[in-house]
């Protein structure tokens, strides 16, 4: 038999199609050229692999690129399918333009193949990790000047959000605490600046009539931890005068006991000294119950107040030796006061 006419299938497994096996030269054959890489699957690597010995083949000169330096003016074949090309897009919006299609989503002309058309767990959860870790794009400064110019309008302008989207908003922040720098860098960027008064004033209106939250609600009147028989509202006894606290002052050396800030330092940080009651109690005006501190420190009194009665009673103790016994009341000597 002649090995011209011997007829094999090609081995590649996929075509199916009848070869002979030998070629003019009398050399075997099993596929079809070409087809013999039909059986290995390109990967991304083989791809890449290929991809950086073309550009190297494309540097080194080995393969020309047929459009390589031409251009619509040399090149008849460019022109040709730039004119197709435009013939074909006529009529048709340019994706690329924003506002032309908004404005044909807007009339009907063009309809969002999402619409309507809820995105199911899987791809929302898919988009949420690829979305992790990523910082928010800044507005470019083209953006703002548009925006600032008014030719850009914001999605939600005029718009409110709704309660759900509003609870879902506020879920999603919880628990998320920022960073020290992050904090240093929003103070950073408030200083000096003052709130509006015109927001202060919606707040303001916003606001009233609201009540605390189910947590705090416990807590006022007397179910609040430092409640003293509504003393705030009583009023300060005839003993509490001028006088009286000029005594104080003169006796602390006009200087706050706690931070140690004298009258000049304290002109310059805008703070004043006050006459500081230590067992809170406004019908106790006596040295052995007074202290001068400035308006701040005077403050950060009104929290944890079994500390600092303490905290002044040694301190005047160490001082004017004042006698104070285990139960936090004053020990008055008569016999000393007398003499």
């Amino acid at each position: 038999m002649d090995k011209k006419n011997l007829m094999i299938s090609c081995s590649c497994g996929k075509c199916n199609l009848l070869i002979p096996k030998y070629d003019n030269r009398g050399r075997e054959r099993k596929y079809i050229q070409g087809h013999q890489f039909k059986e290995i699957p390109k990967t991304k690597e083989h791809k890449n692999k290929l991809s950086e010995i073309r550009k190297k083949n494309i540097k080194d000169g080995k393969i020309k690129i047929w459009c390589s330096g031409l251009t619509t003016e040399t090149d008849i074949r460019l022109k040709n399918s730039i004119i197709k090309g435009s013939k074909t897009r006529k009529g048709k919006p340019n994706l690329k333009q924003s506002e032309t299609m908004r404005r044909l989503y807007a009339e009907g002309k063009i309809i969002h193949p999402m619409l309507n058309k809820p995105r199911s767990e899987e791809t929302r959860l898919k988009i949420s990790l690829s979305h992790l870790g990523k910082k928010k794009p800044k507005l470019s400064e083209t953006r703002k000047k548009l925006f600032a110019e008014g030719k850009l309008i914001s999605p939600m302008k005029g718009k409110h959000h709704t309660q759900e989207t509003k609870l879902k908003e506020r879920l999603s922040h919880l628990g998320n605490h920022p960073t020290t720098e992050t904090r240093l860098k929003m103070g950073l960027a408030r200083k000096g600046k003052k709130q509006k008064v015109e927001w202060s004033k919606k707040i303001g209106l916003a606001n009233k009539g609201k009540h605390y939250s189910i947590k705090t609600e416990f807590k006022k009147g007397k179910n609040h931890p430092y409640f003293n028989n509504y003393s705030s509202f009583e009023p300060y006894t005839l003993d509490f005068n001028k006088q009286f606290k000029k005594v104080i002052k003169e006796r602390d050396g006009y200087c706050c006991q706690l931070c140690h800030i004298g009258i000049e330092d304290l002109h310059q940080l805008n703070r004043r000294l006050c006459v500081h009651h230590i067992n809170y109690d406004k019908r106790l005006s006596i040295k052995e119950n007074c202290i001068t501190l400035c308006n701040k420190c005077h403050t950060m009194t009104n929290h944890n107040r079994k500390h600092w009665i303490q905290f002044f009673q040694d301190l005047l103790q160490e001082r004017y030796n004042y006698q104070f016994n285990e139960e936090q009341n004053i020990i008055i000597n008569y016999n000393k006061e007398m003499n």
